[in-house]
C-alpha cells in the first residue's frame, strides 16, 4: 500500500486530541489524493482517484507525510495530489485554469525534495495571490515524472501593473495567439519563482509547459500541444530543443546560436524524445 492508513489515521487523531487548541492551523484543509495509472482509461478518471488523508494542521500534514511513501519509492505508474478539500484534481472541475508543468526524470536524486517543497509551496500559501489549488506529481513509464502546479481561474488573478507576475501569467495562459505568448517569454516571473523555490539547476535536465485546462479537456493531455517555454528549460534541455509541435514557441535561447540549437543529428533526435 501506498500508506500505513491506519497507523496514520489513528496517529492523526491522538495529534488531533491531544493538543488541539495549540495546533498551527493552515488557511485551508487539504486533502492527499492517489491514481494508479494503470486503473481504468480517461473516461474513468474521477473513479479511478482515491483519497488518502486530509489535514488542516501543520501536525496532522506532517503525521500523514511521515508515513507517506517518498515518490522515488513507488515502483508503480502513479498520480499523487495535494489538493484544497473542496478541489479536485480534474480539468472539469476547473476548466478556466491552467496548470504549470515541469517535466523531468523519474530518477532524478532531488524527486523526493521537489515534491516535498510543492506541497510546503501549497500548504503554506506561498503563491496565494495566483488562485492555486493544488499540486501533483505524475510518475510515468518512460523514466518520466511530471511536477504539477494548479491553478483555478484566470480571470480571476488580480490585474497588476504589465510586469507584475501574475500580470504575465495571466496573459500568457489567457491568450491562445502565440504572438501574444511569445511576448511575454521573456520574463515569465511565475515560473522563475516556482524554479527558484525548488531550487532546480542544469542538473536536474527539466522542461517547463503551460497547459491550459480548456485545451487539456480537448486533447486529453497535459503536455500535447503545450505551449513550451524554451528559456526555462536547463541547460542540456535546451541544446535538444526543437520546434516539435506546431503551436509550441521557438525562439533564441541564451547562449546558443540558432544553428547550433536547430543542428540535427539521429543522436540528438533520439535524446531529445527519450527526454519527451
Amino acid at each position: 500500500m501506498l500508506m500505513g492508513s491506519y497507523r496514520m489515521l489513528e496517529e492523526t487523531k491522538e495529534v488531533q486530541s491531544k493538543d488541539h487548541e495549540n495546533a498551527h492551523f493552515l488557511n485551508s484543509k487539504w486533502c492527499t489524493w492517489l491514481r494508479d495509472r494503470a486503473e481504468g482509461n480517461r473516461d474513468e478518471f474521477e473513479k479511478s482517484l482515491n483519497i488518502m488523508c486530509f489535514c488542516d494542521t501543520l501536525e496532522t500534514f506532517f503525521v500523514n507525510y511521515v508515513h507517506s511513501k517518498r515518490p522515488s519509492q513507488i515502483d508503480f505508474n502513479a498520480d499523487i495530489f495535494l489538493f484544497r478539500e473542496e478541489e479536485k484534481p480534474m480539468w472539469e472541475k476547473c476548466p478556466k485554469g491552467c496548470t504549470l508543468v515541469i517535466k523531468l526524470q523519474r530518477d532524478n536524486k532531488h524527486l523526493n525534495y521537489f515534491w516535498e517543497k510543492l506541497c510546503f509551496m501549497c500548504i503554506g500559501e506561498i503563491l496565494e495571490d495566483l488562485n492555486i489549488i493544488g499540486a501533483g506529481i505524475s510518475l510515468r513509464r518512460n523514466n518520466c515524472a511530471l511536477l504539477e502546479i494548479w491553478n483555478k481561474d484566470l480571470e480571476q488573478l488580480p490585474s497588476m501593473s504589465p510586469t507584475n507576475q501574475t500580470s504575465k501569467f495571466r496573459r500568457g495562459f489567457g491568450s491562445s495567439s502565440n504572438d501574444a505568448f511569445k511576448e511575454n517569454l521573456s520574463n515569465e516571473k511565475l515560473s522563475r519563482k516556482v524554479i527558484s523555490y525548488l531550487g532546480m539547476t542544469d542538473e536536474d535536465d527539466y522542461s517547463v509547459y503551460f497547459k491550459n485546462h480548456s485545451e487539456a479537456l480537448k486533447d486529453s493531455s497535459n503536455t500535447k500541444t503545450s505551449q513550451v517555454l524554451g528559456d526555462m528549460r536547463s541547460r542540456r534541455g535546451r541544446r535538444y530543443y526543437q520546434n516539435h509541435r506546431s503551436n509550441s514557441i521557438s525562439y533564441q535561447n541564451r547562449g546558443y546560436s540558432s544553428r547550433r540549437r536547430f543542428r540535427e543529428s539521429s543522436t540528438q533526435e533520439a535524446r531529445f524524445h527519450h527526454l519527451r
